[in-house]
């Protein structure tokens, strides 16, 4: 597998919770919590099913169109 070495500027904070991760899962290298963090989150996202605009969900509900009445009721709601 080719492999590719990327830069990143990370907080104190960060830092802590990779080395604080390397020894909790016992990996061997920041590499590996790096690696496996962007998998997981790849993963997550990949498999969450797309979300719908509310126009979307009201027209699959059959809620728009269904009442009749005037058709100027913005302009003339009196």
């Amino acid at each position: 597998m080719k492999t590719r070495v990327i830069t990143v500027r990370l907080s104190d904070e960060l830092s802590r919770e990779i080395e604080f991760l390397k020894s909790s899962l016992d990996l061997d290298n920041t590499t590996s919590v790096v690696s496996q963090a962007i998998h997981f989150m790849y993963t997550t996202t990949k498999n969450e099913q797309p979300t719908k605009s509310s126009l979307q969900l009201f027209e699959e509900s059959g809620l728009l169109g269904c009442i009749e009445g005037p058709q100027d009721l913005s302009t003339n709601y009196k």
